[in-house]
Order: C-alpha cells, then structure tokens, then sequence
C-alpha cells in the first residue's frame, strides 16, 4: 500500500514536533517523505508519504494522530507501490564501470 498521514497539530506543544520526527525515523523503511508548512495561530500541517503493509501503515498513522497537540488527523491509502529507486539485492551484478 501507499499512503499519506496528514496532520494538523499545535506546534507549540513542548516536544511534539521531534515525537513525530522521531517516529518518521523509527519508521524509516514505510516513510518516504514529509512535508510540513507552518500556518497562522501556532498551527502545522504536515503530510507524510508512507509505503508498506496496510495494518503497518495503520500502526504509524494512530502513533501519530494519538500524540498529545496534534488537532486532526488522517491517513489516506491505496493499493499501489512507489517503485523502487536503488534497488539493493544480494549478489546483484554492479552497474557498468563502477569500481568493485
């Protein structure tokens, strides 16, 4: 599956803003990328692009939606795959003329 989280939270909650980016790192391998634009009022909005096992995306989605601070969020899943940009597979020939 591939997804967004979008979150609006309250950036002025002590410690929120590195929870989630804490989060976005133990989760490495299911997030691919995030944004966020600071609004009026102590307000954020960040989107997180996410790709992996529904269930799993589910698990990080409530992980972040439940910290204290964050006023809404959702996340937004379909059935598709980003493909893959290097691809690491054991004994996979090198590219020609790279160094061994």
């Amino acid at each position: 599956m591939v997804g967004i989280v979008a979150l609006f939270y309250n950036n002025s909650v002590p410690g929120l803003q590195k929870q989630l980016a804490d989060l976005q790192f133990q989760y490495i391998d299911e997030v691919i990328s995030s944004l966020h634009v600071h609004l009026m009022h102590n307000q954020t909005m960040e989107v997180i692009l996410v790709q992996g096992p529904a269930r799993k995306m589910q698990l990080i989605a409530d992980e972040m939606t439940s910290r204290r601070g964050v006023t809404l969020g959702k996340m937004h899943l379909i059935a598709a795959l980003i493909p893959q940009l290097h691809p690491f597979i054991d004994g996979a020939k090198q590219p020609q003329g790279a160094a061994s």
